[in-house]
This record gives structure tokens, C-alpha cells and sequence, in this order.
């Protein structure tokens, strides 16, 4: 259990460091104001929203196992996600006149929202003394009206932990980021059934059953480049995490295990070869954070890289404190 007044303290510096986060990856300053947090019902929340949103589910793993939310308007996620694809300016205008949240600004929004659940989990890990780790799943559109306060879309009827707090891209005025979270899960409010098995999707069994593997969290190595996949590994493995080293061609669907907690791709260049491997492993381990290291990195290439799936960019030759900090993202130590 932790105190409200603390997990209010805690989403606040994750704010901040969301902020600085994607300020540096969008290459324009994203201002998020401090945040404020309310414990509100479905209906609440849908009252309070306005406009034609985007939802990104977040699974929430370590302490426990829950289902929590991201939520921006369509109009913001085309802005930040434009932005991150560096549109033009009469292009972002048209595609915001339209409403046009077309499949490549999904998959834009989509890498912002898998940098916030990063962020979100290296906020808990530096603040909070028990493991909870936040990664992005699947995102949906919706509208507020047309949503039934008691279905269990596009999330269940219950009591929410909102964080929210508006936000400005450059000289823009955007909406709120809105971050919910069940309040049975920190035990804010209580619910009649654990909020940890409901919204997990799993099946009821029990919680030692589901809790991390025997033999701890992993890392996969996916590398062409020998050389720097050699430094990578001892990097990882000198910090005490598990570390497991392939070929490119030597990826199979078993190398794909419930303990992989992140995937480095390492690559003697950036170009179709590595892109190519970054759609296979994608497809094979859908959730899991995609992180590319190579040399030679531009913007351009960059936004090609989010289109592939790839989530964070590591540059090599790569340091000792950065490949420590990318692990340590996406994992709960």
C-alpha cells in the first residue's frame, strides 16, 4: 500500500520527467504543467472529456498485475505524432482539420505512448521501493458520448486514480495528459473483486503462480555486429541481468520467453537489413521494447526506425551509462 499524498509525489516527477523525455525525442518543447490527481468513476471521467480520444492500455507488472490507461485527445495524439514524423506544416494542418489519425500517426503516438510507460517505470523504480513496471500495449479511438459508462470498454466501470495535467507542443496549446489507473490497485478505494486478476485478462489462478519466472528477467541480444553486441552483453551481464546473445538469423519463436523483458538490436548500420529484422521481431514479440543500437543515427532515419517498431535508439559505439540507462528502463531494478 502506498499513501496518496506520496503516489501523487511520485506521478508528479514522472511528469516532469516525461516532459524533458519528450521534448528531447520530438526535437520541440513539450511543456506539461504539474499535474493534479482525482479519484473519479467511469461516468466522471467520460463527463470530463470532450472530444474524440485516444486510449493506450498499459499493462502494469511486478507487485502486481493491473491494467491502467493513457488517454489524449485525437487532435493531440495527431500533433505529437505529426511532430514526431516531422509533417510539414500544411500537412499537420490538413490531417488536424480532418481529424485524420491516419495508421502512420498511430504508430507514432504509439512509440510516444511506449517512452511514457517507460518513463513511468523508471519514475516507480527510482521512488517507489516495490517493483511495478508499465508497458504499452494496444490503442483504440473513441468517442465520450457514445461510450456506455457501465460497458467494460474502451476501459471497465470502476473507481480511477486520474492523473491529468494540460500540455503545450512549442508555441501550441494541446489538451490534457490523462494517465488512469484503477484505485484497487494502490489500494486507494475498495472493490468487491481484486482489480489485479480482472483487468489483467489472466486466468484466476493464484498469484504465485503468475509472478516473475523462476531465473529472474532477461535481455536479448539480436546482433549483427559482433563487436559491439559483445560490449553490450558484458555490460548487462556486469550489472547483474541476464543476457542472452543471437544472431540474426538465429532468432526463433521459443527464443521469445515470458522472462524477456527487452530486446536490443544491434546493428553494423542502420538500413533495410536491421529495419527488416525490427518488423520479424515485432511481429514475434508484440509488447516487448525494441531497442536499436548502430552507428550513424539522424533524425530521418530515426522516424523511419518508429514506423519499423522500434521503440528507443541507442548510438554506438555505445557507452557504459547509456546502455545501463536503456536496460534499466525496462526493467524493474
Amino acid at each position: 500500500m502506498i499513501p496518496r499524498e506520496r503516489l501523487d509525489e511520485i506521478f508528479i516527477s514522472a511528469y516532469r520527467l516525461i516532459q524533458q523525455d519528450l521534448s528531447e525525442l520530438l526535437g520541440k518543447r513539450l511543456d506539461i504543467a504539474e499535474p493534479r490527481s482525482d479519484l473519479l468513476s467511469k461516468k466522471e471521467v467520460l463527463a470530463a472529456l470532450e472530444a474524440k480520444s485516444v486510449i493506450a492500455t498499459m499493462k502494469m507488472d511486478g507487485m502486481a498485475k493491473g491494467v491502467g490507461f493513457l488517454l489524449v485527445s485525437v487532435r493531440d495524439a495527431i500533433s505529437i505524432g505529426g511532430t514526431l514524423l516531422m509533417f510539414p506544416e500544411d500537412e499537420m494542418s490538413e490531417a488536424l482539420k480532418a481529424e485524420d489519425y491516419n495508421e502512420e500517426l498511430e504508430d507514432a503516438y504509439g512509440e510516444v505512448a511506449n517512452i511514457i510507460a517507460g518513463t513511468l517505470t523508471t519514475t516507480f523504480r527510482d521512488e517507489f521501493q516495490e517493483d511495478l513496471r508499465f508497458v504499452r500495449t494496444e490503442q483504440e479511438t473513441f468517442l465520450p458520448v457514445e461510450v456506455d459508462p457501465s460497458s467494460a470498454t474502451p476501459f471497465p466501470d470502476k473507481i480511477y486514480y486520474i492523473v491529468h495535467a494540460p500540455m503545450g507542443l512549442h508555441t501550441d496549446q494541446l489538451g490534457e495528459l490523462l494517465c488512469i489507473v484503477p484505485g484497487a490497485f494502490f489500494h486507494l478505494v475498495e472493490e468487491e473483486e481484486s482489480v489485479i486478476q480482472e483487468e489483467a485478462s489472466v486466468e484466476a489462478v493464484p498469484l504465485s503462480a503468475v509472478e516473475e519466472p523462476e531465473g529472474g528477467e532477461e535481455i536479448l541480444i539480436l546482433a549483427n555486429d559482433e563487436k559491439e553486441a559483445g560490449f553490450i552483453s558484458s555490460v548487462l551481464t556486469n550489472s547483474g541481468i541476464e543476457v542472452k546473445v543471437l544472431g540474426f538469423r538465429d532468432l526463433q519463436s521459443e527464443n521469445i520467453t515470458e522472462r524477456l523483458r527487452c530486446i536490443f538490436l544491434v546493428m553494423k548500420e542502420v538500413g533495410e537489413h536491421g529495419f527488416g529484422m525490427a518488423i520479424r521481431v515485432s511481429s514475434m514479440a508484440p509488447g516487448i521494447p525494441l531497442v536499436a543500437a548502430a552507428p550513424g543515427w539522424t533524425r530521418p532515419l530515426v522516424m523511419q526506425a518508429v514506423r519499423y517498431g522500434i521503440g528507443d535508439i541507442l548510438l554506438t559505439p555505445a557507452q557504459v551509462g547509456d546502455v545501463r540507462q536503456k536496460a534499466e528502463r525496462y526493467l524493474g531494478k
